[in-house]
């Protein structure tokens, strides 16, 4: 019981760790794209319109 109990508290401390490293990533990706001129054609190819 004891070893699966600290099994799961690493896990969620990874889990943890990753949501933050994500919205880290998250955050200078959209800086990136802010500031990034993107050509207009290029834009759509990258995000189609859902039809």
């Amino acid at each position: 019981m004891y070893h699966r109990d600290e099994q799961t508290s690493a896990t969620r401390k990874v889990t943890k760790a990753v949501k933050e490293l994500t919205k880290i990533v998250a955050k200078q990706k959209i800086e990136e794209n802010h500031t990034k001129e993107i050509p207009q054609e290029e834009r759509k190819w990258k995000r189609p319109r859902r039809t």
